[in-house]
């Protein structure tokens, strides 16, 4: 015997618009939160697949833009063009910022006159700014090994110093 449950259009409407996110940006007419704790999770609209990247990726799939993410076969060419000037705009405003901050790290001159460079002492760097020593960043691995401490290391010689030494007279 087979059951069948059916839901009302108005609340899985309203479940969908709770899963909306409030933006401006063109590509999320056509998404859907998947997972309000995961906001890289969507869902396509227009043909219900679903990938994670972000917005930017979805918008990729209806632009069908090749080589992220496979092109939605649903997306009308509107869709695409709107999708497309979208990640253009995105871009160029990008690459404007790129631009407008190597202009200004041009217009920077650290010099005094045209031919003598400004020294500062490292002393006085550390007193006002503190420490002038980048980070040591560690990897997923760093955590394990421990630094070797040279007596350690001395201790361990005259152990294998007397291991050969017992070796040597055990076999002549």
């Amino acid at each position: 015997m087979k059951s069948t449950t059916t839901t009302p259009s108005t609340g899985s409407t309203a479940a969908q618009e709770n899963l909306k996110r409030k933006s401006n940006d063109p590509g999320r007419e056509y998404a859907l939160c998947v997972n309000p704790k995961k906001l890289e999770r969507v869902k396509c609209i227009l043909c219900n697949k679903e990938m994670g990247g972000g917005i930017n990726r979805l918008k990729q799939h209806i632009a069908q833009i090749k080589g992220n993410v496979s092109s939605c076969p649903k997306a009308t060419k509107n869709d695409q063009i709107k999708c497309r000037d979208a990640l253009l705009d995105n871009r160029n405003k990008k690459k404007g910022k790129v631009d407008e901050n190597e202009s200004l790290r041009a217009q920077v001159n650290i010099r005094s006159s045209e031919n003598e460079t400004i020294t500062i002492d490292d002393d006085f760097m550390e007193d006002s700014f503190g420490s002038v020593k980048a980070k040591r960043s560690f990897g997923h691995m760093d955590r394990f090994p421990n630094t070797i401490n040279p007596k350690m290391f001395q201790t361990w010689e005259r152990a294998n110093k007397k291991i050969c030494q017992m070796i040597f007279v055990r076999n002549t």
